[in-house]
């Protein structure tokens, strides 16, 4: 007998673990990861599971196991100049911009008439959100032709809700829409 067994002994074995790990991966890359933000009041909240943005995830939708709520932890470009894509928000949706975070669409973000996104900063304040519009459309807001939904930025504890540099003595003064 050949040493660590026959090719077919072989074979069965790496079956056996690819099966067994496609079996686990639903659970180890599913939605839900714990996040901690900042409320609108700059009280910290703990969102108990947010879905991961990555480059792919370009529908936000409040339908999904995470309920709306997403998280953006490291470095993310969707799109490029040369070949935009937009992220087009379905419902109530909530993302996290995680300290030392930055997110750059280049497509913008599409929220149609009837839906909504808040955009929330963790402790620090130091996550960064670039959205760049295609043709005819908003960087964040209604896309060509189409009518807005509501887009509220909610800044860090005494800084700016929609983007800038807070301060310590700076304080909101009304809306950002």
């Amino acid at each position: 007998m050949q040493k660590g067994g026959t090719p077919i002994k072989k074979l069965t074995a790496l079956l056996a673990l690819l099966a067994l790990c496609l079996l686990a991966a639903p659970a180890a890359f599913a939605d839900g990861v714990e996040v901690k933000y900042l409320d609108k009041d700059g009280t910290e909240q703990t969102c108990p599971s947010a879905t991961v943005v990555t480059k792919e995830v370009t529908t936000w939708t409040d339908t999904t196991d995470a309920h709306g709520w997403y998280v953006v932890n490291s470095t993310v470009e969707i799109g490029t100049a040369a070949d935009p894509i937009p992220v087009t928000v379905e419902g109530d949706v909530r993302l996290i911009l995680a300290d030392n975070a930055s997110l750059t669409v280049n497509g913008g973000i599409l929220v149609n008439e009837g839906n909504s996104i808040t955009i929330y900063a963790q402790e620090r304040g130091t996550g960064a959100l670039t959205a760049t519009g295609g043709i005819f459309s908003a960087g964040i807001g209604g896309g060509y032709k189409g009518s807005g939904g509501d887009v509220t930025a909610t800044g860090g504890h005494r800084g700016p809700r929609g983007g800038g540099r807070g301060h310590p003595l700076a304080q909101p003064r009304g809306p950002a829409r």
